[in-house]
């Protein structure tokens, strides 16, 4: 009996004996599979974002981290002075000690010696790759750049590369930048037509045989607080006027003796310059001859109509000085 006692006692210490072995086998497995290797799974910015200057970096591990090896494996291309902090154990920030530089590509890399708490290294380098909003800038003009023979009554077009106002109804226009000026000055009113063009209409038309200087304010800034950074100029030169008709003309033969003389020009003319420039002459006498001189609508004709009626048989000579010499406003 005792021996059958025995036997039990030495049955029942093995198999607690291999319970224990079994139990630490399964311990060391579970400790080993701890050690999975750490990955980013969250960074600010993300990647290939287009972020402002004044951005700060903050990268999240799926897992606490080594700080000292992390902070060694850490890289920035092009190099900036900053400084590196850890908000908890998964979470790395950096914070640059100046604005980045407006337009560059920015490369963040940790290296696989990076380690976390467990002891396991990044299996692969970790990278990141943002850009830094440039500055705003005009992207087209119209009239383009040294362009020339623009017609006086075109309206002035500037592009920008990002939007500058938010959109608003045509009633809050009045509140929105006006950034363009014009030398010589021209009255006129801007608007804009979409959150980055802007449109000017001159009130009258342009002065004809004229070089203008546009220029956009280097004061003006995007949505998001960009700026021109510096102003923006350009240079354009409009169509001298020119006469396109007259009537009656050279070939117009024998005319009744009350015609009327009419005048087409190429753009709206000067009212008062244009009409001290013309003068009609009895060729015969060579005498002026008197009468009243109106203008169509758009200032772009003139009509003379003779105080009384012309002679028979006589020639007349209408002089053109500005067929020549440009008539320009001022």
């Amino acid at each position: 009996m005792g021996t059958i006692r025995q036997l039990w006692r030495q049955t029942l210490l093995l198999a607690l004996l291999a319970a224990l072995a079994l139990s630490g086998a399964h311990t060391a497995q579970g400790q080993t599979g701890d050690l999975s290797n750490p990955r980013v799974i969250s960074s600010t910015p993300a990647q290939r974002e287009v972020v402002s200057p004044t951005t700060n970096l903050q990268i999240i591990f799926d897992q606490p981290m080594d700080r000292p090896s992390v902070e060694s494996a850490f890289q920035i291309d092009p190099k900036i002075d900053g400084k590196l902090s850890w908000s908890d154990d998964t979470t790395l920030l950096f914070t640059p000690a100046a604005a980045f530089q407006r337009g560059q590509e920015v490369h963040i890399t940790i290296a696989t010696a990076a380690k976390s708490k467990a002891g396991a290294t990044l299996a692969d380098a970790y990278r990141l790759i943002f850009e830094v909003q440039g500055n705003l800038a005009v992207t087209q003009v119209v009239p383009a750049a040294n362009a020339q023979n623009v017609e006086a009554q075109a309206s002035i077009t500037v592009v920008f590369n990002r939007p500058v106002v938010p959109l608003i109804n045509s009633a809050d226009q009045a509140k929105l930048p006006q950034p363009l000026t014009l030398s010589p000055a021209v009255d006129g009113k801007g608007e804009w037509v979409g959150t980055a063009i802007y449109v000017f209409h001159p009130t009258k038309a342009l002065a004809g045989g004229t070089q203008f200087i546009a220029t956009i304010s280097g004061d003006l800034k995007d949505v998001d607080g960009n700026p021109l950074e510096k102003p923006y100029s350009w240079k354009f030169g409009t169509i001298a006027p020119q006469i396109l008709s007259v009537n009656p003309n050279n070939q117009s033969g024998l005319i009744p003796l009350d015609t009327q003389i009419s005048i087409q020009f190429n753009q709206p003319m000067d009212l008062d310059s244009t009409k001290a420039a013309f003068s009609m002459r009895n060729a015969s006498k060579g005498t002026v001859l008197a009468g009243t001189v109106t203008f169509s609508n758009d200032g772009a004709q003139l009509v003379f109509k003779p105080q009384s009626r012309l002679d028979l048989d006589a020639n007349y000579l209408q002089p053109l000085p500005f067929a020549r010499y440009p008539i320009r406003r001022w």
